[in-house]
């Protein structure tokens, strides 16, 4: 039995590692972008964008609960992002959590044109759209 891993590899990508799961398989589509993420029969190994490796780790955690996780060099990754709560986050700016970060801008800055209190919008609403962009934000840049 393959024991679930996450390995940074040096260069920008984690390779993932773990025994066949359909929903873990199916969640990783949902929240990792088809450009940001591919699959290798040969190795049965998963490898995504260093941007998405917290939101890999976390699904892994979810359905394994233990992870080994592998760094490349020395680095120490970031931490895993538990997807369980962040769906309000992405709600809030109108998209799906497998938005990839240049939709994400974009639709903060849309929605910051349409809310901003000084432009005629309500300054708690507009509170919760920057929360929830800081945090997508920082999500994607670690």
């Amino acid at each position: 039995m393959v024991t679930p891993s996450a390995t940074y590899v040096y260069g920008g990508s984690v390779r993932l590692q773990f025994p066949y799961d359909k929903f873990l398989v199916e969640q990783i589509k949902v929240h990792i972008p088809a450009q940001s993420r591919s699959y290798d029969p040969g190795t049965k190994t998963w490898t995504v964008d260093a941007c998405f490796g917290p939101v890999a780790i976390g699904l892994l955690r979810q359905t394994f609960g233990d992870v080994e996780i592998i760094h490349a060099h020395g680095q120490r990754p970031p931490e895993p992002v538990l997807i369980r709560n962040s769906d309000s986050v992405f709600r809030t700016l109108h998209l799906l959590p497998s938005a990839p970060p240049a939709l994400v801008e974009a639709a903060y800055k849309v929605l910051a044109r349409l809310l901003h209190p000084d432009l005629g919008g309500n300054t708690a609403t507009m509170q919760q759209v920057n929360t929830a962009y800081e945090t997508i934000r920082d999500r994607v840049a670690s």
